[in-house]
């Protein structure tokens, strides 16, 4: 009430209540008990707000705090120290001036001690206020000595109490002081995953006995802390990921409770989960066996009710099908896994327009990372994704946008560049190959990423070589429009690479994070992918690519188109190099806190059809 009154007449009454204040503890201990001080401390933090932001009161805070508030830090009585504690973090959270810093340095000091206090809630009010001082570069300075013990500290409290505000700071000194932290990253694992093993625990435990007919039992307050030390394990991953030993060493300790989070279908911490295992999975570029146990989890989730989700499981699943291939392709009944995935995605009626995009990526994935292994995804992702590019469907509710067509689009393509006799002869029998044919090139300029152009030079060279083999094939008639649409590409790509180059310079020259790329009104055109540096200007590249594609010869073949056809194919390769995987991480407009630009890479060389 008193907030709102100062706020709301803020020139009469603010006076009021400092004078109010001022009065009552300069008069104390003398004539005021340390409860009337406490009760005017406390009503000094209601008007902090209002206090700082005023340009006449704002300039003799500093001098109010030095004689009323620092000396109890000091005080024998336990709650005027945390009531100190309060007043200090109330003040800073709203950006209090110091116009000397040694009196800001003595408080930075004297709440540190307050951590290792003998009175519980004076520990964690001191471990509240701390974030709030670490603004101040000084401040962050000072404390870097100190940071090992203020960490032991803080874990000491988690043990002790229950509190998200306890873990929330944690994972504030873990963000701020990654380095520092880093000697000790192995220890403060261990000491986290003990603490989320506990209320997870006792999370089971309430389930069980509300199962049993007992009273439920949701405490919100334990699911913010999971949520909080789930975040500070993900900072603490993020702060090593340049360190492979001590990354696989985490991984060990943190892979056993996120299974187990998602096995017991732990489900308001799924996306802290799953944006741990995306973490581990795309720092080391390699699943370990313990991330296939957490990838067989997600599965799970996924078919338990958890369809909703699958922006979240996106990243984990992406990075198993990218560095896990090998594995994938000795491992049936994985594929069969993320097979089933894809189709559930793109027919579920739970699931919408930007879910089946989500979809599409996996198939993409699965079809590019397993040439050669998952013949038995081309019919089903042909079904799935042709259903979306010809919008027809039995559900008047299926809606096909403008990303979803591309997207679902381009699994076709990516199809035919996996195996063009399987892809076409189902196109065929379903009478699909025209309407396929007509959306792709009517299209061809909407998809404007290096990746998408490779994609789509790398199927056409793969029809060109298999109508070579083929025979007289009726595609053959038509093998001229195929080389001017991959021309047509060729012609494009310089401008997407100065696009993708731009792209890349505005995201290395930002350092807040990404709130999401995925929406339905534009295709995406953002890709991380390391390419082989163009020497010299890219239009004279560009000259020099046109110019070896028009001397080639090949004198073998028998037709004019087959000779275009053969020089086509054997200079996009060169040019082409490798494609790489395209789209980051998802989450349908509600984007996660710390993302990267992490975009999977995906070798095309060596996409050729194979002959019939």
């Amino acid at each position: 009430m008193i907030a709102t009154l100062v706020e709301l007449r803020k020139a009469y009454s603010l006076p009021l209540v400092l004078n109010f204040v001022q009065n009552l503890v300069g008069r104390y201990p003398a004539e005021v008990s340390p409860r009337q001080k406490d009760g005017a401390l406390r009503l000094l933090s209601c008007v902090a707000g209002a206090a700082t932001k005023s340009k006449k009161i704002g300039p003799s805070l500093e001098p109010f705090f030095l004689s009323f508030v620092v000396p109890e830090f000091k005080s024998p009585v336990g709650y005027l120290r945390y009531r100190a504690c309060e007043v200090v973090e109330k003040f800073e959270s709203h950006d209090m001036k110091w116009a000397k810093k040694e009196n800001l340095h003595n408080t930075l000091r004297l709440l540190m001690d307050a951590i290792t206090d003998t009175e519980l809630p004076v520990r964690i009010q001191a471990a509240i206020a701390l974030p709030e001082l670490v603004r101040y570069e000084e401040v962050r300075e000072s404390m870097v000595p100190n940071i090992g013990r203020i960490m032991q500290e803080l874990l000491k409290l988690s043990s002790e109490v229950d509190l998200d505000a306890i873990t929330n700071t944690t994972r504030s000194m873990v963000g701020e002081f990654q380095e520092e932290v880093l000697p000790f990253a192995a220890e403060l694992t261990t000491s986290l995953v003990g603490s989320y093993q506990r209320l997870l625990q006792e999370t089971l435990e309430a389930r069980e006995k509300e199962e049993n007919g007992g009273e439920p039992d949701y405490d919100d307050e334990k699911t913010l802390v999971k949520m909080n030390l789930l975040k500070t394990l993900d900072q603490l991953v993020s702060g090593v990921q340049e360190r492979p030993d001590l990354l696989a060493e985490l991984e060990a300790v943190i892979a056993p409770i996120l299974e187990a989070t998602l096995r017991h279908n732990v489900i308001e911490v799924a996306d802290e989960v799953f944006e741990l295992a995306d973490s581990f999975t795309f720092f080391q570029k390699r699943i370990s066996p313990a991330m296939w146990l957490v990838f067989e989890a997600a599965y799970g989730v996924f078919k338990n009710d958890g369809q909703d989700y699958i922006h979240e499981m996106y990243g984990l699943f992406d990075n198993c099908i990218s560095f896990g291939a090998e594995h994938l392709s000795v491992t049936p009944h994985y594929r069969a896994m993320l097979l089933d995935l894809f189709s559930t995605v793109m027919t579920s009626p739970q699931l919408g327009a930007e879910d089946r995009v989500v979809g599409c990526k996996i198939g993409e994935g699965m079809l590019l990372s397993l040439r050669g292994h998952v013949d038995e995804a081309v019919p089903i992702a042909l079904e799935r994704a042709m259903a979306c590019v010809l919008n027809k469907t039995d559900d008047p509710e299926f809606v096909v946008t403008k990303s979803l067509y591309l997207h679902a689009l381009e699994v076709v393509i990516v199809a035919v560049t996996y195996n063009p006799a399987l892809a076409l002869a189902y196109l065929d029998g379903h009478d699909w190959t025209q309407s396929f044919f007509a959306s792709w090139f009517k299209s061809i300029k909407k998809y404007t990423r290096v990746h998408d152009k490779k994609i789509s030079v790398a199927a056409i060279c793969a029809i060109l070589e298999w109508l070579a083999t083929a025979g007289n094939a009726p595609l053959a008639q038509s093998a001229g429009q195929l080389v001017l649409g991959a021309l047509e590409v060729f012609r494009d790509f310089p401008e997407a690479l100065k696009l993708r180059k731009e792209q890349e310079e505005d995201f290395a020259d930002e350092d807040e994070d990404d709130d999401g790329d995925d929406d339905d009104d534009e295709f995406e055109t953002f890709e991380d992918e390391e390419e082989e540096d163009l020497e010299g200007d890219v239009r004279e590249d560009w000259q020099q690519q046109m110019d070896e594609l028009t001397a080639a010869r090949v004198s073998t073949l028998p037709s004019h188109q087959a000779k275009r056809s053969w020089e086509l194919t054997f200079h996009s390769r060169a040019f082409l190099g490798s494609a790489r995987g395209s789209d980051s991480r998802g989450r349908g407009g509600r984007r996660r806190g710390r993302q990267r630009l992490c975009l999977v890479r995906r070798d095309l060389v060596g996409f050729t059809a194979r002959p019939v």
